[in-house]
C-alpha cells in the first residue's frame, strides 16, 4: 500500500511538469462536474477538502479525479472529501468503454440514492476504471448493489476501499456485479444489508470476478449474508476474512453458491450463524476449499459431496483476532493462521508464507553490528540501511559506531553501510529468520580526501588578451575518490536562467493590436504585424513587418506577402534572410524587406526556426506534428508535437540538455509555458523536457519565439518572446528572458566526473580569456566572476573554487606564479580531427611566436600565428579546407624555445 501512495505522489508531481494538466476545485473549477467537463485525456481534476453536492459522470474520459490524499496520503483526507449525491442519482458514474486510466481516488461516496437499475453509490455500466482509497458508505438502492452497481461487461479495479453501511432493497448491499470481470484487492465490505441476497456482495450474469484479501463482516440478508454467487465463471477468492455475517434464514451467514466453479483458498470463514458455506445442488460446479480456518470444518458446509472439494490443508482452529468484539480481526502471534496458507501462493509483505485471512501478522527479527574506521578502528558516525526485495530499513550508529535494527524484515537481504566522507561498503548473501537476533560482522569503511594546490585564482587582463594557471587535485586517504567538476558564472554577469531582462512595448508604439512575429538581427527587432495603423503605415490594405530599434521606436517598415487578415506568425533568421510563415507558406526575405525565396509545406503553418546544426528549418501548424525541411519544402524529418498548442519555434544550438528545438505554448486558457524537444529521441520521434511558465501578468499568451546570442556584447544566449496583451490593460509587446550567461571566458581541463584511488593526483588547467567564441567579439571592460565546483565523496563533499577575471585596459600583469613555465603546444581537440580543431598554446612571457603547420614531407602548409603574443594560454581554430588526410606538425616557435607536437587529419 506504501509503494502505491508514493506512487500516487510522484505521478501528480509529474504532472505539473508534462503535457497533462491539473485543474483545481475550487479555483479554476467551480465544482466537480465542471473539472471533469474541462478536462481532457491524462488530466487530473484536484478536488480541495469538503462536501460537493451533486452527481458527478466521467463522461469516457481518461482522467484522475482525485482528493488531495493523493499529497499526503493522510487518511482524514479521505473522510472530509465528500462526493454527495441526491435523491434519483447514482453519486458516481461510468459509462461506455473508459479505460484504465481513469482513476477516482481518496473520496467518501455518500447519498446516492437509486430508485431502480442500481448503483447507489458508484455505477460502472462498461467502463473499466480504478477506484482506490474511497469510503463508499450510505447509499440507497431500489433494487440491485447499494454501495457499487457493475454491469455491461465492465472490468473495473477496486482496491483500498471501505464499502460501509449501504442498503439495497433487493440484491448486493454493498455490491452488485452482473456480466462483467471486476478485480478486488484489499477492500472491506462491512454493515451492508440486501433485503434479498447478498448483503456484502452479489455475483451473477456469468460473471469471473479476482478476489484478493477480502474483509467481509457485519453484513446481513435472506440468503448469503456476506457473499451471494447466483451465477459466476471459474473464480478464486484468496485471503479473505469472513465473520459474523448473518442470515435472516439462519441459512448460509458467510457464503451462498448457487452457481460456479469457485475456490476459496487461504481465507478465514468463522462465526456466521447456523451454517457457515451453503452450496445448493443447482448447477453441477465445484467448489474447492483450501488452506482455509472453516468454523466446524467440513460439517460447517452443506454442499453435494462429489462436487465439494474440502482439501486436507483446511484447518477448524480459533484463528485468535487480536481484539473481535470491537473489529480488530487482525491474527495474533499464537494463531494457529500464521504462516498456514498455500505454500505456492505469493508471500507475504515480510517475505515469509502465506498467512491465512486477510491481514498478515508482519514478522520480525532482529539486526545489530557496527562500524568502524579501517585506518584508526575508531567507531564511525553512520547509517546502515538494509535491503530487501521490495522494501529497506535503516538505522543510525551511537557513538560506539553500533546500530541496531528490532523489528527487522525476515528473508534474504544485503546491507549498505555509509557515513559521510567515506566510501560505502556492501555486504551480499545475507538471511535471518524469524525472531532471530543476527549479529553482522564488523563493518570497516574507507575514506578517501580531497586537496586542492590552490584555493583560488585570478587575473588583470587587457581586452584581448588570456592567462592560464596550473594546479592540481589530490587524494592522500586510503579510499577512492569520486568527485565532479561543474562551472558555474556568479556575479553582475551571472544572470539566472529565466531572469526577465527586458519588456518592449512595441503595440504602444506601433499602435499595432496584433503583433506576432519577432526577431533580432543585429540592433533592430524585426517585427509582424497584422492590424496596421495609417499613423504608421501607408496603407490598411496589407500586412507589414515593422523594424525597431533596441528601444522599440520603429524606424522602417515594409509589405508582407500573404493575403490573411493576421499575416505573418512566427519568425526566424538563417544568417543572411528572415523567414516568416503565413498559411502554408513560408517566406525568405531580405533586412530591407527584399523578397528573396519562398516554399510550401505540408499545411498551415504557425512556428518556424532556424536549425543552424542541420541546416534545416522547423516548421508547424498550431496543433500538427513539427517538420524539419530544406529550403523547398522537402520534409526531412518530423517530430510527435506531444499535444502541444504551438504559436512560435525557436532553435538553441547550445543548450545544456541536448534539447535544442524551443516550443512556445499557449493553452486553452492563455497561458504561456516553453518545453523543449530533444529531436533525435526516440527514434526520431522526440523527447520533450517542460522549461518555463514566462507567463507576463497582463498578458494574453504567446504568439511567437526567436533565441539568439547578439542580445549583449558578452554573448549571453536569450529567449525573446512576442506576448499578446490584454486589450484593456494594454498592447503587445516585447519580452527577453535570460537563457544563459556567457561562460566561454573560463575553460578548465578535463572537466567532468573524475576518479582518484588512493594516493593519485590529477592535474589541472584553467584558462582565461577575455575574447568571445572564435574571436568573435572582445568582452567589455568589466570584472568576470565564476565558481568551479568541487563535489565529492570526501569530508565537507563540496570545494568551490573562486575565479575573477578582471578586463582592463592598462591591467596590471597578474601573478607571475600563475603564467606558463615555458612555451607548449597545451591541447590539440580533437585529435584525430575531420574538419576543424582547436589549438592551445601557452606563452610564458611576451615574445614575438610562430606557429606553423608542416605535412610529412616537411613542406609548410599553413602559417597559423606570426606576431607578438602576450604572455598565457592562447587558442586557434585549424581548419581542414583543402588539405588531404594524412599526418601533420605544428612546429610553435618563440624568443627562446621551440616545440613540435604531431596532429592526425583524417576525413
Amino acid at each position: 500500500m506504501r509503494i502505491i501512495n508514493v506512487l500516487l505522489t510522484v505521478l501528480f508531481v509529474l504532472s505539473s511538469i508534462t503535457f497533462a494538466r491539473i485543474i483545481r476545485v475550487p479555483g479554476q473549477e467551480d465544482n466537480i462536474q465542471l473539472g471533469i467537463n474541462a478536462a481532457r485525456d491524462g488530466d487530473t481534476v484536484l478536488v480541495s477538502n469538503g462536501q460537493w453536492v451533486g452527481a458527478i459522470s466521467f463522461r469516457g474520459k481518461d482522467i484522475t479525479v482525485a482528493s488531495r490524499y493523493i499529497i499526503a496520503q493522510n487518511p482524514g483526507t479521505i473522510e472530509n472529501t465528500l462526493i454527495s449525491a441526491t435523491w434519483g442519482d447514482s453519486t458516481v458514474s461510468f459509462n461506455n468503454d473508459e479505460t484504465s486510466d481513469a482513476h477516482l481516488i481518496g473520496f467518501t461516496i455518500n447519498n446516492g440514492r437509486a430508485p431502480g437499475g442500481g448503483g447507489g453509490g458508484v455505477y460502472i455500466n462498461d467502463a473499466s476504471p480504478v477506484i482506490s482509497h474511497c469510503i463508499i458508505a450510505g447509499n440507497m438502492s431500489l433494487s440491485h448493489g447499494a454501495g457499487i452497481y457493475i454491469t455491461g461487461g465492465a472490468e473495473p479495479t477496486i482496491e483500498y476501499t471501505l464499502i460501509r453501511g449501504n442498503q439495497a432493497t433487493r440484491d448486493g448491499g454493498g455490491v452488485y456485479v452482473n456480466a462483467s470481470h471486476p478485480t478486488f484487492h484489499n477492500v472491506t465490505l462491512t454493515q451492508n444489508n440486501a433485503e434479498r441476497n447478498g448483503g456484502g456482495i452479489f455475483i451473477d450474469g456469468n460473471s469471473r470476478v479476482t478476489a484478493s484479501r477480502l474483509l467481509i463482516y457485519g453484513n446481513g440478508a435472506d440468503e448469503g449474508g456476506g457473499m451471494f454467487l447466483s451465477s459466476s465463471q471459474a473464480g478464486t477468492y484468496d485471503r479473505m476474512t469472513v465473520i459474523n455475517n448473518a442470515t435472516d434464514e439462519d441459512d448460509s451467514g458467510a457464503l451462498h453458491v448457487d452457481d460456479g466453479d469457485v475456490t476459496f483458498v487461504n481465507s478465514i470463514i468463522w462465526d456466521n450463524g447456523v451454517r457457515t458455506i451453503y452450496a445448493g445442488n443447482r448447477y453441477s460446479d465445484d467448489l474447492t476449499i483450501d488452506y482455509c480456518d472453516v468454523a466446524d470444518g467440513e460439517d460447517g458446509i452443506e454442499a453435494p459431496g462429489n462436487r465439494l472439494h474440502y482439501g486436507d490443508n483446511n484447518i477448524d482452529q480459533n484463528p485468535r483476532f487480536v481484539d473481535p468484539h470491537n473489529d480488530d480481526f487482525r491474527i495474533s502471534e499464537n494463531s494457529p493462521c500464521v504462516d498456514a496458507g498455500d505454500p505456492e501462493a505469493d508471500p507475504d509483505p515480510d517475505g515469509t508464507r502465506a498467512d491465512i485471512g486477510f491481514y498478515a501478522l508482519f514478522q520480525t527479527a532482529t539486526l545489530y553490528g557496527f562500524i568502524y574506521d579501517a585506518a584508526t578502528r575508531e567507531p564511525v558516525a553512520g547509517e546502515v540501511t538494509t535491503y530487501y526485495e521490495t522494501s529497506s530499513q535503516s538505522a543510525m550508529t551511537d557513538e560506539r559506531g553500533f546500530w541496531e535494527i528490532e523489528d527487522a524484515t525476515i528473508g534474504d537481504f544485503y546491507l549498505t553501510a555509509t557515513a559521510r566522507g567515506y566510501n560505502d561498503s556492501t555486504l551480499f548473501d545475507l538471511q535471518v529468520e524469524p525472531d532471530e537476533e543476527l549479529q553482522i560482522d564488523t563493518v570497516f569503511l574507507l575514506h578517501p580526501t580531497f586537496s586542492i594546490s590552490d584555493e583560488q585564482f585570478g587575473a588583470n587582463l587587457e581586452p584581448g588578451d588570456s592567462a592560464s594557471f596550473e594546479f592540481s587535485v589530490t587524494n592522500d586517504g586510503n579510499g577512492t575518490l569520486f568527485y565532479e567538476t561543474q562551472k558555474r558564472i556568479t556575479g553582475d554577469v551571472g544572470m539566472a536562467p529565466w531572469t526577465h531582462r527586458e519588456r518592449i512595448a512595441a503595440g504602444d508604439t506601433l499602435t499595432d493590436d496584433h503583433l506576432s512575429g519577432v526577431v533580432l538581427v543585429g540592433d533592430r527587432y524585426y517585427v509582424a504585424g497584422g492590424s496596421p495603423d495609417t499613423s504608421i503605415v501607408d496603407s490598411t490594405d496589407y500586412n507589414y513587418v515593422y523594424v525597431l530599434d533596441r528601444e522599440g521606436s520603429p524606424v522602417d517598415h515594409f509589405r508582407q506577402w500573404g493575403t490573411t487578415t493576421y499575416g505573418i506568425g512566427d519568425m526566424a533568421y538563417d544568417g543572411e534572410l528572415l523567414w516568416g510563415v503565413e498559411r502554408a507558406v513560408a517566406y525568405g526575405f531580405t533586412t530591407d524587406g527584399d523578397s528573396v525565396t519562398s516554399f510550401e509545406g505540408p499545411r498551415s503553418l504557425q512556428g518556424i526556426a532556424w536549425d543552424s546544426d542541420r541546416e534545416l528549418m522547423w516548421i508547424c501548424a498550431q496543433t500538427s506534428d513539427i517538420w524539419a525541411t530544406d529550403l523547398e519544402g522537402n520534409v526531412q524529418l518530423t517530430v510527435d508535437r506531444r499535444d502541444l498548442r504551438i504559436r512560435g519555434l525557436a532553435y538553441w544550438p547550445d543548450d545544456p540538455d541536448g534539447y535544442p528545438l524551443y516550443v512556445y505554448h499557449k493553452d486553452r486558457d492563455n497561458n504561456e509555458f516553453v518545453y523543449k524537444i530533444d529531436p533525435t529521441a526516440n527514434d526520431g520521434d522526440g523527447d520533450t523536457m517542460f522549461v518555463h511558465r514566462p507567463q507576463p501578468d497582463n498578458g494574453r499568451g504567446g504568439e511567437s519565439s526567436f533565441i539568439t546570442n547578439s542580445y549583449d556584447d558578452i554573448g549571453s544566449w536569450v529567449f525573446i518572446g512576442m506576448t499578446n496583451v490584454r486589450r484593456q490593460e494594454g498592447n503587445d509587446e516585447i519580452n527577453v528572458y535570460q537563457l544563459q550567461s556567457y561562460s566561454g571566458w573560463i575553460q578548465l581541463e578535463p572537466q567532468g566526473a573524475d576518479t582518484l584511488i588512493p594516493g593519485s593526483e590529477r592535474n589541472y588547467l584553467l584558462w582565461l580569456n577575455s575574447n568571445g567564441p572564435e574571436h568573435r567579439f572582445v568582452l567589455p571592460e568589466d570584472v568576470y566572476q565564476a565558481e568551479i565546483l568541487f563535489t565529492h565523496n570526501a569530508m565537507g563533499e563540496q570545494f568551490v573554487l573562486p575565479v575573477t577575471m578582471n578586463v582592463t585596459t592598462n591591467a596590471v600583469e597578474h601573478d607571475r606564479t600563475t603564467l606558463p613555465d615555458d612555451f607548449s603546444i597545451s591541447t590539440i581537440y580533437p585529435n584525430p580531427f575531420n574538419s576543424t580543431a582547436t589549438i592551445r598554446y601557452s606563452i610564458p612571457h611576451q615574445s614575438f611566436v610562430t606557429l606553423e603547420l608542416y605535412d610529412i614531407q616537411g613542406r609548410m602548409v599553413s602559417l597559423l600565428v606570426d606576431d607578438t603574443v602576450p604572455a598565457g594560454l592562447h587558442t586557434i581554430s585549424l581548419s581542414a579546407d583543402a588539405m588531404p588526410s594524412g599526418v601533420y606538425f605544428l612546429k610553435l616557435s618563440g624568443s627562446d624555445a621551440t616545440v613540435t607536437q604531431k596532429v592526425l587529419l583524417m576525413k
